[in-house]
Order: C-alpha cells, then structure tokens, then sequence
C-alpha cells in the first residue's frame, strides 16, 4: 500500500479522522504490510518445512480464503492482532475506516468475516 499524502489525508471527512493525525496513518500502513508479509510468509512455505503450529495458522489462512479474495492480498482482524502492534480498538478501526476511504483497502464481508483486501 502507498502512504497516504497530506492533500489525501486532508480529503479525507473530519468525522472519519476525528483526532487521529497523518503520522500515524502512515504507521498503521507500516504495521499493515508486516502483517501482510508474515502472513503471505507462512502461505508460501512448503508445507514439508512447517511445524505443527505454523501448520495449524496456514490452515486458518486458508479457511478465511473465499472466491472473492481470489488472487488479492487479504488480511482480517486476527491477523492484526497476531502480526503487529496495531490495536483493533475504536482508533483501529477507525485508522481502517481512514484507509478504506482514502481507496488503500478494501471491505470483503461474507460468511460472517470481514476481510480487508488490499488495492493496487
């Protein structure tokens, strides 16, 4: 994901940013492509290589997988909270909220997960 620019962050509506500052946009996208390269990490290991617990989240992965995120890079909340220092409080998803407005990622709701896919 591309950092967000000031001109973007400003276009983006004040009831969605509520205190929340550019600096910290740019670190929760920081924090967002750790949890996205430890998780694509594991789903590309061979499967001979991987012990029983990465086995058991290789398989999580791959249960959260549908035909929507197809070919995208996805991530949900878990991931967050496994892979990075992020918070999935109020300022999380707000910070989520931010960067799905601003056209970083975008929302995959079915069978009751909400996925984040990441845009080109």
């Amino acid at each position: 994901i591309d950092y967000l620019t000031v001109d973007e962050f400003k276009n983006i509506p004040k009831y969605s940013r509520g205190r929340m500052t550019y600096d910290q946009v740019n670190k929760a996208i920081d924090e967002i492509h750790k949890v996205v390269d430890s998780k694509y990490k594991i789903v590309n290991l061979p499967r001979s290589s991987m012990g029983e617990s990465v086995m058991n989240k290789y398989k999580a992965f791959k249960e959260a997988e549908c035909k929507e995120t197809d070919g995208l890079y996805f991530f949900v909340e878990d991931d967050i909270k496994s892979y990075s220092g992020l918070k999935m409080d109020v300022k999380g998803r707000a910070l989520l909220t931010v960067l799905r407005l601003s056209g970083r990622i975008t929302e995959v709701r079915t069978e009751g997960l909400l996925r984040y896919a990441l845009k080109d």
